[in-house]
């Protein structure tokens, strides 16, 4: 039986080069939570745009129906992406950066036009700032992880690392899409610190950014006018724009428990859009504090069971890959939150599942696809199903537990 067993684990490892099979049991959390977060998104998003699809579409569920084909799509990539070994993305990261720079460039030349930004392609149906999220995590992924101990290096790593990103975000912020490219770039920065920067390195890289988003806010109007807003808000409330008003005044009154499911007054005309990144005061008037804190917090429970995922895996590159993609969708909505209770100026950023957005709903629920690849492929090296692959850290071996044979984060700095 013992010579059986191998010759089953020798041929499923052949079989795995690319394809991930037999399956193994699928980290139920994570599903569930994202399909609730899925679902409260699809209902927030039917009763906030009722109003909306009603006035511009004369369609009352125009909104619900193309998220729930986003969902839809997204859903099935999600499981798709289960039959493939997350190193087959790695072989494909260089030419999906490329193909998603030159859409970039696409969107500025000939992008459709709206409230003064040229963010979309096909009637703004499809924008290529959602897909550069992804995309450049795990391209980034790649590179880190097969940089070694050269991404301290200032001509290595990090001159290479911040061109990189400051052309993406340079792309994407002249759009003008500054919150998307600020999301972009606070994600690579934890990427590029936890890889194993150097102090040094990574505090001037902080500096040159905040650099460069001052120079940023003084040369796009917009910007500068909310920066202005904010501040004339922290100092007196009363005088806070029309946008962030409404989003206070929703909010109030949902109260506790909220005024009930689809009773929300703020949707029918004072809260522009309310369908998508205001989305979060909507559900706050309908279903109060308690279906706020619901949502954030089935996020942030997606959010633990991501970095429990960058703890559990071995491969450099799957971590790397890992905590960009847990770390892009926990940053986004932290401040999606941090916008609708006025801590930070106004921004565009969705909250992820939950907004409306059919770009977003998809590349987030394919997100969550690549984590739950990893987190599988955890499980096949446990149940010997498949051999390790790509570069170990030796502190990742050796940080395993006897209880739990499972690698522990090494700190930042640590040598591969």
């Amino acid at each position: 039986m013992g010579t059986i067993g191998s010759v089953h684990r020798a041929r499923s490892t052949k079989r795995s080069s690319c394809f991930a099979w037999p399956f193994t049991r699928m980290d139920y959390g994570l599903v569930i939570a994202t399909l609730a977060l899925v679902a409260v998104g699809l209902m927030a998003v039917y009763s906030a745009s009722l109003y909306v699809g009603l006035l511009f579409q004369e369609q009352a569920g125009y909104y619900f129906w193309r998220q729930l084909t986003a969902a839809g799509l997204g859903l099935f990539g999600l499981l798709l992406l289960q039959a493939f070994h997350y190193h087959l993305i790695r072989k494909v990261s260089t030419a999906a950066m490329l193909g998603t720079l030159l859409l970039l460039f696409g969107v500025l030349v000939m992008g459709d036009t709206l409230l003064g930004a040229r963010r979309g392609l096909y009637e703004g149906s499809f924008q290529p700032s959602e897909l550069a999220k992804l995309v450049t995590i795990c391209y980034m992924a790649d590179w880190l992880s097969s940089k070694g101990d050269r991404i301290k290096d200032l001509s290595m790593g990090v001159i290479p690392f911040v061109v990189l990103v400051g052309i993406v975000g340079g792309l994407i912020a002249v759009q003008p899409d500054l919150s998307t490219a600020i999301l972009i770039v606070l994600v690579g920065f934890t990427m590029f610190f936890i890889a194993g920067a150097r102090w040094l390195h990574f505090i001037a890289i902080l500096a040159v950014g905040m650099l460069a988003f001052l120079v940023l806010i003084g040369l796009f109007e917009h910007a500068a006018d909310r920066w202005n807003e904010y501040w004339v808000m922290i100092q007196n409330p009363g005088e806070a724009q029309w946008h962030i008003k409404q989003v206070f005044y929703a909010l109030a009154r949902g109260g506790l428990f909220g005024r009930g499911l689809g009773n929300s007054f703020q949707k029918t005309g004072p809260l522009p859009v309310p369908h998508t990144d205001s989305i979060l005061a909507v559900v706050g008037e309908e279903l109060g504090l308690v279906g706020c804190l619901l949502v954030l917090g089935l996020m942030m429970y997606v959010g633990y069971l991501g970095y429990r995922v960058v703890l559990r895996t071995a491969d450099h590159y799957g971590r790397m890959l890992a905590l960009g993609v847990t770390s892009w969708l926990v940053y986004q909505a932290l401040v999606n939150a941090a916008v609708i209770t006025g801590l930070v100026p106004f921004t565009g950023l969705p909250f992820p599942f939950v907004s409306y957005g059919g770009s977003s709903m998809l590349v987030s629920l394919l997100g969550v696809g690549i984590l739950l690849n990893v987190s599988q492929q955890n499980r096949r090296l446990e149940a010997g199903l498949d051999r390790p692959r790509g570069r170990k850290r030796p502190n990742a071996t050796a940080g395993f537990s006897r209880r739990d044979r499972r690698p522990h984060l090494s700190r930042p700095g640590h040598r591969d």
